[in-house]
């Protein structure tokens, strides 16, 4: 899968179960601190605890709707789930709160991952101007 972060967010590093441990409880301690509830929602992405982390995100964005990156780390673990419309919805927020081409790169690779081509293509037609490479990608995984 091949899906664009921007933010600082890898999905690289692995975390144990004392780390997550931690960002759970700084998420309990400050329950209305959106870093935490974000932080345990990756956390718990990268360890995949997909409901967790979708729990985690959602709260986060509760405290902060415009988190752009709460809504993009929402949509691809509802994208790891299956849940297009979920995906989608998270993306389409992306989009609202940050209209650039990694964004419309990761709602046309939704589209293209739940075979609604047409709207892939869209994206990819809107991302030509924005980001060729970024386009160009997007296209070669609609075509394939």
């Amino acid at each position: 899968m091949w899906f664009v972060f921007t933010g600082g967010i890898s999905l690289s590093e692995d975390f144990n179960v004392e780390s997550i441990e931690a960002y759970r409880q700084a998420a309990e301690k400050n329950p209305h601190d959106a870093k935490s509830y974000f932080n345990l929602g990756i956390a718990c992405l990268k360890s995949g605890m997909y409901q967790e982390s979708i729990e985690s995100l959602k709260q986060a964005i509760k405290i902060v709707p415009d988190d752009a990156e709460a809504h993009k780390a929402l949509g691809y673990v509802c994208l790891n789930l299956y849940l297009y419309e979920d995906a989608i919805e998270a993306s389409k927020q992306v989009l609202r709160i940050k209209p650039d081409a990694t964004a419309h790169y990761n709602l046309g690779y939704i589209y293209n991952a739940s075979d609604d081509k047409d709207s892939a293509l869209k994206q990819y037609e809107i991302l030509k101007s924005l980001d060729s490479e970024l386009a160009n990608k997007l296209l070669k995984l609609i075509n394939k």
